[in-house]
């Protein structure tokens, strides 16, 4: 059977475009025909706090004039902050995995600002 794709209608946003540059399959499947697993694994970042905790960096990185290729430590910072406020016990593989993706996405979001404000003055 072939199924005709399905064309996005939605709007687009941060996560999105990172989920698109990241993988176009997963955005097609997330944001096309919106299938996404309702699931949270226990003791894990769900995709809720992910954004957050993403945004949040880009946030006050972009506050304190960090350049994104020296966002470790505040990656660090922020996500150990919400990783007390949420009570979450992750395992270090789990830590790092999401660390290495939070300092990521806060750099492509910080490089993202930077050209923003260099075409807007």
């Amino acid at each position: 059977l072939d199924h005709p794709r399905k064309k996005f209608s939605g709007h687009f946003s941060a996560s999105s475009l990172q989920t698109f540059e990241d993988c176009r399959q997963k955005f097609y499947f997330t944001y096309v025909e919106d299938l996404s697993p309702d699931i949270t694994i226990k003791n894990d970042v769900d995709n809720m706090l992910s954004g957050t905790i993403s945004h949040k960096i880009i946030e006050e990185a972009h506050e304190r004039s960090i350049a994104p290729e020296d966002i470790a430590d505040i990656t660090t910072e922020v996500f150990q902050r919400f990783i007390r406020q949420n009570k979450l016990d992750l395992a270090s593989d789990t830590y790092d995995r999401h660390h290495l993706i939070f300092r990521q996405r806060a750099a492509n979001g910080l490089i993202f600002l930077r050209e923003l404000e260099a075409k807007t003055g």
